[in-house]
């Protein structure tokens, strides 16, 4: 499976903005789910895997749909190891020392689609969802006044 393809069906002239792979398995991962966001909607595409016999589409329009950013959270992980040797005596004790630290963090949060009120979509966990959805929001503003 190539890294940068899309395996969802896509409408003629629809672009990718943004997408997601979520894979499956411990020891034998296979890519089951992607998630798209196009400039024309948002897409859940289930790829054909052990568990699933049949590929399907989920999606909805961006200028039908509202979203929201719900369940949000950061994260952070952080690592250090460190050393010490030294030598004592009854003067003093000396020693040398020496260490490594790294940190990462991030925001991570639901992307929920509501169609007449009712929930019809959500990525869940993505990193990121105000970016994602401030794109959503500008698609959307930039589709309706190309529409008008």
């Amino acid at each position: 499976m190539s890294k940068n393809r899309i395996y969802a069906p896509l409408a003629p002239g629809e672009q990718v903005l943004w997408f997601h792979r979520v894979s499956k398995g411990f020891i034998h991962k296979e890519v089951a789910e992607e998630w798209i966001i196009t400039n024309t909607r948002a897409l859940k595409h289930f790829l054909v895997t052990k568990q699933n016999s049949t590929p399907r589409t989920a999606y909805v329009n961006l200028v039908e749909s509202s979203s929201v950013v719900m369940n949000q959270r950061r994260t952070s992980q952080a690592n250090r190891v460190g050393n010490f040797v030294g030598t004592g005596s009854s003067s003093g004790f000396a020693g040398v020392t020496g260490g490594s630290s790294r940190s990462t963090s991030g925001n991570f949060g639901d992307l929920v689609f509501f169609l007449n009120g009712k929930e019809v979509l959500c990525f869940q966990g993505i990193s990121d969802p105000n970016g994602v959805h401030k794109m959503i929001e500008t698609v959307k503003r930039q589709t309706k006044s190309f529409i008008k």
